[in-house]
């Protein structure tokens, strides 16, 4: 911590993390607020993981999904990051 604090990239890299776990949970509270159910986010999420194996980009998915393209992005970021997960665990990971 005291090393983090001194040195400026590590504070500049962990302050973006957290500000980026803090958008994902506001894009899903968002979502929620929207009337989407949890069924349904844990469908997209299954979309997207497809999508993405099929090579497709976010803005592209984003089309065929209807969804918002900040919204895939989330999704799209953490497939990318952790492609063995599954949908119940991409879903929590988000809600966190």
């Amino acid at each position: 911590m005291v090393k983090m604090s001194q040195d400026e990239r590590e504070r500049y890299l962990y302050l973006r993390e957290a500000m980026a776990e803090s958008d994902r949970a506001s894009q899903l509270e968002s979502a929620e607020r929207r009337g989407i159910q949890r069924g349904e986010i844990l469908t997209k999420i299954t979309l997207i993981q497809k999508k993405m194996q099929r090579g497709d980009s976010v803005e592209k998915i984003a089309e065929d999904l209807l969804e918002e393209t900040s919204f895939v992005k989330i999704i799209y970021e953490i497939v990318k990051e952790r492609s063995d997960q599954t949908p119940e665990e991409i879903y929590s990971q988000i809600k966190e």
